[in-house]
């Protein structure tokens, strides 16, 4: 409660004069304002900066990040290339100043704001940073791609990390809601963007074509709501959820304005895309480098009109089996159907 002064009151400290009573007047009502701003600026803030919680039941974000590198490595052969990168222990978290003055350094076109949500998500990956060798890995492989496509549509380079968001750079990866790819299309999506679906074939894990489709979408996305961070919002959680989020802030378009009002996954995205995008570029900052993976960086394509099974290309060409599976994930049972359009076959 703000101090009052009764009448009473101010007769008694009537004998230590005028001069004193006006300035313990002027220091209370000071210290009003003061604790009324204070006061308006927490309500105003917390809501916005506010760490989501979790029931013991859900599935978490982070959980399912640790999930998807998991699985992609038990389809893929690692091996180590220097101590620091599986010392598997939590790394020291740098100071919130280098933090934001290394933000503000990366060359990126997209805002990359950082605040206690965006720390956590930093600090998370700092003590799983045996997932970013894994993901600079593989990124040798997939970056390349994303980037010679990225380039075609005028899209930032940056957006390529959101792959290690979604999938954990596993083309292979499947949502329990459905949605499948490095790049986690849901089938009504992955079909709007003309990826074929079917029993046997299933586009949105093919790496190229996946990937126009996501910078198709992006585009799109941009279009209507002209910010990244609020094309990165509604790539999750979908054009409806941001425009009702709008709409619930006032109208303000700001992603840390509307951030309450965001469905629960949707206010982790963003943060961890940040995040994502700050350990991957300063790994070398935390001694992190990434691990080898029996993965080729070089590949050739083949057109193939006639059913063929992949094991049989495996042992024809002597090639381990799950590398010509790594190589070619769209093909959901190893089987390459008979058409008159030519199917691809991606090998070393």
């Amino acid at each position: 409660m703000s101090p009052t002064l009764t009448l009473p009151g101010i007769r008694s400290l009537h004998r230590f004069g005028k001069k004193k009573i006006y300035t313990l007047i002027f220091l209370w009502f000071i210290a009003s304002l003061i604790g009324y701003a204070t006061t308006d600026v927490a309500k105003e803030r917390a809501p916005m900066l506010a760490f989501p919680e979790y029931e013991s039941s859900m599935y978490t974000f982070d959980t399912a990040i640790e999930e998807m590198c998991v699985a992609w490595r038990q389809h893929i052969k690692t091996r180590e290339t220097c101590d620091s990168a599986f010392r598997y222990k939590p790394l020291s978290y740098s100071h919130d100043s280098i933090r934001i003055k290394r933000l503000s350094m990366m060359p990126t076109i997209m805002e990359m704001t950082y605040n206690d949500v965006v720390s956590r998500y930093i600090n998370m990956y700092c003590d799983r940073n045996r997932q970013i060798s894994y993901m600079m890995a593989l990124s040798q492989h997939y970056f390349p791609i994303f980037e010679t496509i990225f380039e075609q549509y005028n899209l930032p380079t940056e957006l390529k990390y959101l792959s290690i968001v979604e999938s954990a750079l596993n083309p292979r990866a499947t949502s329990r809601m459905g949605a499948a790819g490095l790049w986690q299309f849901m089938p009504t999506t992955g079909k709007l963007y003309n990826l074929e679906i079917n029993s046997l074939y299933d586009e949105r894990r093919d790496p190229i074509k996946s990937t126009h489709a996501a910078a198709q979408h992006f585009n799109d996305l941009y279009s209507i709501f002209q910010d990244w961070n609020l094309v990165i919002a509604a790539y999750n959680c979908g054009t409806g959820n941001v425009n009702k989020a709008i709409r619930r802030a006032g109208g303000k378009k700001d992603y840390w304005e509307i951030y309450p009002f965001l469905p629960t996954e949707t206010r982790n995205y963003v943060p961890a895309f940040i995040a994502v995008n700050y350990m991957m570029h300063y790994a070398d900052a935390y001694n992190i480098c990434p691990a080898i993976v029996d993965m080729p960086l070089v590949t050739d394509t083949i057109h193939i009109t006639q059913r063929v099974h992949l094991l049989q290309v495996a042992e024809v060409l002597d090639i381990p089996i799950e590398q010509v599976r790594q190589l070619n994930p769209s093909y959901k049972r190893d089987i390459i159907p008979h058409s008159e359009k030519a199917q691809f076959l991606r090998l070393p």
